[in-house]
């Protein structure tokens, strides 16, 4: 039986006739003479990883000792362990809580909008603020929309939140002032344009007065 494992997301095996690790598509060499790594970009981002070999996608995050966004075929995971003196064997976690490692060593990161280490939690709480997409106003089930009602909302949302008035729009989102762009705008004005096709906008929980139950 060859052996096999993933490297960024791309399926190597080890070749017994060259005794080395190849990528199972062409053949080709993974690991160079001087054993270090011929990587491949991320099959999930497309991104070669970063000059020290972070994934692309994480970067450097601080007070992790490694960490892997699962390139799309494997589950995303960190891994912390104690500190350690000059001379000592670092130590691995093999897969700690990750629940521990976001509230310990990861919070600023968590509460940072955009992040794109959010999106590897799904399950994460809607505890944001309730009219918001990380509160209960995010927590609603798309449904009854098609991809292409998606892709609208989004072109839409792309032209509202670019700041220029309606007649000074250009033709494609591609001509938009991406660089002057909030992204997060954009997310938000996409929220509100699904909302409506859904025809629940504005999708707001209901205010309670202060002082009441």
């Amino acid at each position: 039986m060859t052996a096999t494992a993933h490297q960024r997301g791309h399926l190597i095996c080890f070749d017994k006739t060259r005794n080395e690790w190849v990528y199972a598509d062409d053949g080709s060499p993974c690991v160079d003479c001087g054993g270090a790594d011929i990587d491949r970009p991320c099959v999930r981002c497309g991104q070669m990883p970063t000059d020290d070999g972070h994934d692309a996608c994480l970067g450097h995050i601080p007070g992790v000792r490694a960490a892997c966004c699962g390139h799309g075929v494997t589950e995303p995971y960190v891994r912390r362990g104690p500190k350690h003196g000059k001379g000592e064997r670092e130590r691995m976690t093999d897969k700690p809580d990750l629940t521990g490692v976001i509230e310990e060593v990861l919070v600023s990161m968590f509460d940072e909008a955009g992040n794109y280490l959010q999106t590897m939690f799904p399950d994460r709480p809607y505890d944001g603020q309730p009219h918001t997409c990380a509160g209960e106003r995010g927590r609603t089930e798309v449904r009854g929309l098609t991809m292409r009602d998606i892709q609208d909302c989004f072109i839409r949302a792309a032209f509202t939140a670019s700041g220029l008035p309606e007649e000074a729009w250009p033709k494609t989102v591609y001509d938009l002032p991406w660089d002057l762009m909030d992204p997060i705008a954009v997310a938000q004005v996409m929220g509100c344009e699904i909302e409506k096709r859904m025809g629940i906008y504005p999708n707001v929980p209901p205010l309670k007065e202060r002082g009441s139950e």
